[in-house]
């Protein structure tokens, strides 16, 4: 079955026909505006976050480890507040983002760290609507 058919069935299922809702895929980096100011009442980014928009400068001319961090952090610092500045331009004021990102902690088992929990979720959610569309 089409994708398109997978979730037409889907969403038929399981949202509400009292409200409308809208989702939308848009090219182009997220590191940078990507919609009209003020327009966005809810914003949701799950692991976009977790690599660099470009290769930092420096990494191309130094081999030291030290060099290589410190170059890797400045430019996730930089990649950050271009997308957290984006988007509080782009967001309704008084309303909501959710950031799903990953973080390394050690000592502990994957399946247990949020990111773990929340494959767990999405595991579930793709068995529901392979269910659906297995009727």
């Amino acid at each position: 079955m089409a994708i398109a058919a997978v979730e037409t069935k889907y969403y038929a299922q399981s949202l509400s026909s009292e409200r409308q809702y809208f989702g939308v895929g848009v090219p182009g980096s997220f590191y940078d505006r990507l919609f009209p100011s003020l327009s966005l009442y809810f914003v949701h980014s799950s692991y976009a976050l977790h690599g660099l928009s470009k290769v930092p400068k420096k990494l191309l001319d130094k081999n030291s480890s030290d060099e290589v961090m410190k170059a890797c952090a400045a430019q996730l610092e930089k990649d950050m507040e271009n997308f957290l500045d984006a988007r509080a331009k782009e967001i309704v004021v008084g309303r909501m983002m959710i950031l799903i990102m990953q973080s390394p902690l050690d000592n502990i088992d994957h399946s247990k760290t949020p990111a773990g929990v929340t494959f767990k979720f999405v595991e579930g959610g793709l068995m529901d609507m392979v269910k659906v569309v297995s009727q």
